[in-house]
């Protein structure tokens, strides 16, 4: 049987940085953040992947008749210009209403883990945003709702026992 002599690569290229991951069955399953450090990227802004899996033997290396791609568009975070706030807290979402993407500012008025996530008005947590450290200043994160219908949210910022919540609208 010649398929057990057969090994499969997948092949990940973004702009002129490409990386590989050999592949053990049929289905794989990635690390977005390793990807994005494997092709060397931040995943601060949206970035196209194209990928394509080649089947390699002793005797030959054949690749997939057409490659494929995908763009990573993440709920991006930036911190801002360091600043102390006068009070900890969901200050702005802008645009709101929005149609797929707005910006939510938001201060920390000292270090510490912040959490914001976005529940419709069933209560259901809908996405988590961010779950990570933060400096005393602030900041902002871009909520990507592309994948989510028209409706009222709520955000929820929560660090070190308190909590902010804003509204918001998603029209399409």
């Amino acid at each position: 049987n010649h398929d057990e002599d057969v090994s499969y690569v997948a092949w990940f290229e973004s702009g002129d940085r490409s990386a590989s991951i050999n592949l053990d069955t049929n289905a794989v399953s990635l690390d977005l953040v390793d990807l994005a450090d494997s092709l060397d990227l931040t995943i601060d802004a949206a970035f196209p992947v194209t990928w394509w899996v080649e089947a390699v033997s002793a005797e030959d290396t054949v690749a997939c008749e057409q490659p494929f791609s995908f763009s990573i568009i993440p709920n991006s975070i930036i911190d801002s210009d360091g600043e102390t706030p006068v009070e900890f807290g969901l200050h702005s979402i802008y645009p709101s209403p929005f149609n797929s993407m707005t910006t939510i500012k938001f201060g920390m008025d000292k270090p510490g883990i912040a959490v914001i996530k976005l529940f419709d008005l069933t209560g259901r947590e809908v996405k988590t945003l961010l779950n990570r450290h933060h400096s005393s200043g602030r900041h902002q994160v871009t909520l990507n709702a592309a994948d989510l219908p028209s409706g009222i949210y709520m955000l929820k910022l929560q660090s070190a026992g308190r909590t902010s919540i804003a509204k918001t609208a998603l029209i399409r």
